[in-house]
């Protein structure tokens, strides 16, 4: 069992960090969400800006906040704002992707991202890896990643399972 996360360990981010902070990506989701907040009249123009700043620092994200203070689900919340084409947005991908086709022949695959469904989506069918995995989990399912891990070492052996991503912990 292989478990993969994808930002930052199937590609990297076209940001001076090669991360979601200050890329392109980051850009176009705070102004998704900004749009957002202004077409459902949650804020005019005065106040937007305050508002998305008091989302900003939500521990869980945007999504979470919106939640919470506007009555809309995180999945709707990821629609509206995360349906992206990725064309642009990623870099060093060719390696992975051609390392993950040669791995996805003899073990099982499976994609843990915190990014949302659409997102996710859009990233696997851009690379041409969508059908790689037996099991993709998004951030919609979960609101942290070890609740994911604590269910899989249930369903599978976990001695033979590696966890593939750019975080430690």
């Amino acid at each position: 069992l292989l478990v993969f996360d994808m930002d930052g360990t199937l590609y990297r981010q076209n940001s001076p960090r090669n991360t979601y902070a200050g890329s392109r990506l980051e850009e176009t989701v705070n102004q998704n969400a900004r749009n957002l907040i202004l077409r459902r009249g949650w804020a005019d123009e005065s106040t937007v800006d305050i508002v998305m700043q008091e989302g900003l620092v939500d521990t869980i994200g945007l999504s979470n906040y919106f939640q919470s203070n506007f009555n809309i689900t995180r999945s709707e919340y990821f629609k509206e704002v995360w349906d992206i084409n990725p064309e642009g947005m990623l870099k060093d991908y060719k390696v992975a992707k051609e390392v993950m086709q040669t791995l996805a022949e003899t073990n099982t695959l499976i994609l843990l991202t915190s990014a949302p469904k659409v997102w996710q989506q859009q990233v696997c069918n851009y690379l041409g890896i969508r059908n790689l995995f037996d099991r993709v989990i998004t951030g919609e399912q979960f609101c942290k990643k070890d609740e994911i891990f604590k269910q899989l070492s249930r369903k599978y052996n976990s001695s033979n399972a590696i966890s593939i991503g750019d975080q430690l912990q």
